[in-house]
Parts: C-alpha cells; sequence; structure tokens
C-alpha cells in the first residue's frame, strides 16, 4: 500500500543537493561529537589557544615585514638620491681637471666644491699609488694610500675610513674621514651629509670591519659588514614596539639599481627585549583565544541545540513513532493505538516537553505533523491482516488541521484502518470547526484529547460531535480518591452520553482504576497497566499476543 501526501501544501523544508550534502556532514559530525562534553572543549580550548598565537604571532610578524619594508623604502630612497648626487660630482671632477696637480686645477676643483653640499675636499691621484694631491692640501710630498680592507659598495666605488693626519700631519691622530673612491679621484665626505645619509653617529675601523652606526628615522640601527662570500652586508637591529629585534639585511646592486633585502630570525624576534616580546604575545594571544573560544563555544551550543537540530537537520528517519494500545475494557481487546513520537538524537531521544516548543515557537507544526504521519503509516501498512476497524490516533497540531491534504490520506489508508484525528482541548477552537466537519465526512474520526483540562464550550462540542473523549490521567489517578477531579469523572461521562460518544480513560495504572471505570461505564482505556508505547515491531508482537487468542484469529503473526 503506498499512502500519498501533498508535502507542497505542507511547507516541508527543500534542500538542494549542495545543501543536502552540507547538512549530511554537519548532522553527521554533530552526532558524533559531543559538543558540549568535557574533553571537546579541552581540545577546543587548546585548539583556539594555538590558532590565536599563531594569529597573533602572524600579525606581529605583518607588521615587522611592513615596518621593515618602511626602512627599505626610506634606506633606498636615500642611497639612490646619493649615488646620482656623487656621480654627478665625479662627472665634473672629470670634466674639470686635466689629470695634474696645478692651481688651475685645484681652482676647478674647489669651484666643484661650492655648487653642492656634500663633499668636503676632493682628492687626485695619478699613479694608482693613492691621494696625491688634495684641495684640502694641494700637492702631497708623498702619496697616501687608502686602507686595504675598503669595501666595494652598490655605489659605483669604493668606502673606506682615512685619517685626516695622514694629510695634515698637525692634525689630531684621532680624526677621520669617510672616503669614496671611483678610480684616481677621492671624495671626502661631510660627516653631517654622510650621517643625513646613513644616520651616522661615528664611524672607525676596526681590522677588516667597518662599523657605520646608522639610524634610520631614528628606528634603525645598524652596521655594514663583509659576508662569508665577500658580499656585503648590512646587520641592523629594529627598535619596533619592544627592545631591539636583530635582523640581517644585505646590500646589492642588479641592472644598475640599488637594491636591499632582509630576513628576521623567529627566535630573535620572539626573546627580544628578554623575552618582553614573547610575554606580550602571549598575551595578546590569550585574550584573543578567549574570545574566540566564547564565540565558537557560543555557535557550537547553538548547533548543538535542539532548535537547531530541529529546524535543520531533523529528517523522517529521525522522528520515531511509538504506539500505546488502547484496549476495551470489557473484554481487554486491543482496537487501537495511539502513536506517541520522540526525535532520536546522539543515544537518546528527544522528548516531546522538549521538542514541542521548539516546533511552535518555529512554525514547523505542519512539517512535523506529516513526519509522523509519513512513518508511522509506513510502518502500520508493512503489518498484514490487522484487526478490522482498527484506530490509529494521532495528535494534531491546531495549525495542521487542514482538511484538503489530510484528506488525501484516505485515499491511500486500507478499509481495516481507521484514521483518527486528535487534538488537546486546550486548542480546541471556534475556527477549527469547519476542517474538522469536512474530516468528519471524509471518513475520519475525531478524538478531544486531555478533555477535562481546559474550558471546551460544551456548544462547540455538541456542533463538532466527537467520536471520542479522552480524560486526561490527571483524573484518572484520583478516580478512586474523594478529591474534586474524581467527583469531575461521573460529570465528563454525563456530557460523552449528551453528545452522542465514546470516551477513553488514560494513565490507567491500576486494576482497582480499571475497575472503577468500568464500573462508570467508560468502554476504552489506555495505560501503564496494559504497555507503556512500543515501538511498532514490539507493538506487533503484543497486538499477537492479545488479539489472535480472543478477537482476530485471521491476523498473521
Amino acid at each position: 500500500m503506498t499512502v500519498r501526501m501533498n508535502s507542497s501544501r505542507l511547507g516541508t523544508p527543500q534542500h538542494g543537493r549542495l545543501g543536502a550534502v552540507i547538512k549530511k556532514i554537519t548532522k553527521a559530525a554533530l552526532l558524533r561529537l559531543n559538543v558540549q562534553g568535557v574533553y571537546f572543549q579541552i581540545v577546543l580550548a587548546a585548539s583556539t589557544l594555538v590558532f590565536s598565537f599563531l594569529t597573533v604571532l602572524s600579525a606581529a610578524a605583518c607588521l615587522v615585514y611592513g615596518e621593515i619594508r618602511t626602512l627599505h623604502a626610506i634606506k633606498l630612497k636615500s642611497l639612490d638620491d646619493f649615488v646620482r648626487e656623487i656621480d654627478l660630482i665625479y662627472g665634473q671632477v672629470q670634466s674639470s681637471t686635466s689629470g695634474r696637480c696645478t692651481p688651475q686645477n685645484l681652482e676647478r676643483l674647489q669651484e666643484v666644491l661650492l655648487n653642492q653640499r656634500a663633499i668636503l675636499h676632493i682628492g687626485l691621484g695619478f699613479s694608482g699609488q693613492g691621494v696625491e694631491c688634495s684641495t684640502m692640501t694641494g700637492p702631497l710630498k708623498y702619496a697616501v694610500k687608502t686602507p686595504a680592507d675598503q669595501y666595494s659598495l652598490p655605489l659605483g666605488g669604493f668606502i673606506s675610513s682615512l685619517p685626516v693626519n695622514a694629510l695634515l700631519s698637525h692634525a689630531g691622530a684621532n680624526l677621520r674621514l669617510p672616503v669614496l673612491q671611483r678610480g684616481g679621484i677621492y671624495l671626502f665626505m661631510d660627516e653631517a651629509r654622510y650621517s643625513q645619509l646613513f644616520g651616522m653617529d661615528d664611524f672607525q675601523m676596526l681590522g677588516d670591519f667597518l662599523q657605520i652606526a646608522t639610524r634610520i628615522e631614528g628606528v634603525h640601527l645598524g652596521w655594514l659588514s663583509k659576508g662569508g662570500e665577500g658580499e656585503l652586508q648590512l646587520k641592523s637591529s629594529l627598535r619596533w614596539a619592544m627592545p631591539a629585534v636583530e635582523i640581517n639585511s644585505r646590500l646589492h646592486q642588479s641592472a644598475d639599481e640599488i637594491q636591499l633585502t632582509s630576513t628576521v630570525d623567529t627566535q630573535s624576534l620572539l626573546m627580544a627585549g628578554k623575552g618582553r616580546y614573547l610575554a606580550l604575545v602571549l598575551l595578546l594571544s590569550g585574550a584573543w583565544a578567549a574570545l574566540l573560544f566564547a564565540a565558537v563555544r557560543c555557535l557550537l551550543k547553538r548547533l548543538d541545540s535542539t532548535e537547531f537540530y530541529i529546524r535543520h537537520l531533523c529528517t523522517m528517519e529521525d522522528v520515531h513513532c511509538f504506539y500505546q494500545p488502547i484496549v476495551s475494557v470489557q473484554d481487554g481487546r486491543v482496537v487501537g493505538c495511539e502513536v506517541l513520537t520522540r526525535i532520536s538524537r546522539r543515544a537518546g531521544h528527544v522528548m516531546p516537553d522538549e521538542f514541542i516548543p521548539v516546533l511552535m515557537k518555529c512554525g514547523l507544526q505542519k512539517w512535523y505533523d506529516e513526519m509522523v504521519c509519513r512513518r508511522a503509516l509506513q510502518e502500520i501498512t508493512r503489518v498484514p491482516g490487522l484487526p478490522a476497524g482498527f484506530h490509529v490516533a494521532i495528535n494534531f497540531f491546531s495549525h495542521s488541521i487542514d482538511a484538503q491534504w489530510l484528506d488525501d490520506l484516505s485515499q491511500g489508508l486500507a478499509h481495516s484502518i481507521k484514521l483518527v484525528i486528535e487534538v488537546t482541548e486546550y486548542q480546541f477552537s471556534e475556527a477549527m470547526l469547519p476542517d474538522l466537519l469536512k474530516l468528519r465526512h471524509a471518513g475520519f474520526l475525531i478524538s478531544i484529547d486531555d478533555f477535562g483540562t481546559g474550558y471546551s464550550n460544551l456548544g462547540m462540542l455538541g456542533k463538532i460531535s466527537p467520536n471520542y473523549l479522552k480524560i486526561d490521567k490527571s483524573f484518572i489517578s484520583s478516580v478512586n480518591d474523594a478529591t474534586v477531579a474524581a467527583s469531575l469523572v461521573p460529570e465528563i461521562v454525563g456530557i460523552a452520553k449528551a453528545i452522542d460518544c465514546e470516551l477513553i480513560a488514560e494513565g490507567v495504572e491500576t486494576e482497582a482504576q480499571l475497575e472503577k471505570i468500568r464500573a462508570l461505564g467508560i468502554a476504552y482505556a489506555q495505560g501503564y497497566l496494559f504497555a507503556r508505547p512500543l515501538a511498532w515491531g514490539v507493538f506487533h508482537e503484543y497486538l499477537c499476543g492479545r488479539n489472535v487468542p480472543q478477537a482476530a484469529p485471521s491476523m498473521e503473526c
């Protein structure tokens, strides 16, 4: 037997292929992981801490990298301007001299010095032995050699340090001048200009090591030295946020372009300032980890909530139907059952008192009622030979009482099955009457559940003439006691006779209660005295055990 239902009217959530895959993966992950468990929280905390540390460290590295790039730009701009100026001076010196140390040549060199500020004095060498003539001394008696440990700079020449007393015998021994040499031309640089270019405070020759204490805009300290392969290196320290962080830079020239590259050692970066930089990174990482952990935990709590599960992940396979028998009080025959539902999640079930408010909040009543109908009817139709007139009662939300789509069910149901539409008394209203009347005419049975707990209008009951009134278990539990609730049971029996409907007593748990409701003339009962809600396979066995010997010999068990 096939059961046809008009799902388009019900507004069943539809998902594309990608959405279905994401939904399946998310559901599998949430079912497998206990995101509220202690171990998961520990792993989450450790993961967020590691991620935060790497994030903060990466952000700090990016800031340092950006600072280094800024320093490089300043340095290279100064060097580029200086190279252009030196090239111009060398060109002027070459065009103004005739290769001899004559007063005329010295006068021309003085004119060159007057037109620029970068060079203090100009020296000439004709034999390749050193400085033989300068604008400071004129012709020298002996050539002054420049140091052998001079450096080849990407400036088109060599840089070295020359003591002033080598040129002027009366000068102090500690006075030195930086010298740029290109061929036989020596340019003695102005210390102020040199300081402007390299940020120099002082410099001195130490063996083959020329230390140039440089600062760029007060934040960059460094010195020039020869590398292992003779390459010129600029070793420097970067003052950024914390005390000095050592970086290694290299000056080199490619295609007539001066370039500066730097590398930063991670360990020295972290341990800068005697570990204070690392402490700052850890502090920021901890703060960021705490915020991230709280945000992720809040998100996971929402993803793991019953509302999210029902709204986005729940399918018909997660809805489990349990069947509680409805028994004839007179002969104990099972005449039907009430379908009770649970939603499976992980190793347990979500109970109705938890998921019903969620369904109502999210407006998923029709969607859920459709899934319950599909699941229950699929299971019921698998069993051949059900007792004639077997009642299947399903409790519907008031918003789901739509005669049009419920009428589709009657076309697929076997004649032996009677579908009972249950509506709780507190949901019963005037607006439901037209649909309930249509359902009555279509062959459905109507039952008012939890009768006695609400404030039903007897006139409305007379209009709809329900097939059953189900007495709430709160009345049955005290039916043998001298209580107000017990005194109302005979009144309910009278109401049922007045509107010509049968009564079903809910929550029967003792033989004494059964005898009392039998004495009151109540026809049917359900409760733990007969059976708890059972899965369909167990319920089928229960039916075979109770009905076959008495009233259903044709039932296949």
